[in-house]
């Protein structure tokens, strides 16, 4: 996930490169569109894991980050094969719903999986 999310450090560029964007108006779409996606994608996928968990399913949390490590994966990758900078630009932002799934679901996962006596090494260590 981490590398996933630092590789898009070079999107400004290939942006530009590729499709004739500037990098500010990649930062100011990309920027709108982070504000928007981070924050309802963590209410979103907390409280699923959250209702998953209270209908006795154990394994929410892990089920939850499969999903986005499923859809983090391959759209990684897709939008360098898009046709033009707004289709690349959606795969992005289904990519950024799949790190933020990952990123904000991996803590519970960990807390699910260890011991109550190491759990704060382990969530530190994350």
């Amino acid at each position: 996930m981490t590398a996933i999310a630092y590789s898009q450090g070079l999107l400004p560029s290939t942006f530009e490169r590729t499709w004739g964007w500037s990098p500010q108006k990649y930062a100011l779409i990309n920027g709108i569109s982070l504000l928007l996606i981070g924050p309802l994608n963590m209410l979103i996928f907390g409280r699923l894991t959250d209702r998953m968990t209270a209908k006795g399913v154990k394994d929410a949390p892990l089920r939850i980050l499969y999903i986005g490590f499923f859809i983090m994966v391959p759209s990684a990758v897709l939008p360098f094969f898009m046709p033009s900078a707004e289709t690349a630009f959606v795969v992005l932002c289904i990519n950024t719903v799949g790190i933020g799934i990952v990123s904000a679901i991996g803590v519970t996962s960990l807390l699910a999986i260890t011991q109550g006596q190491v759990r704060g090494q382990i969530i530190a260590l994350y």
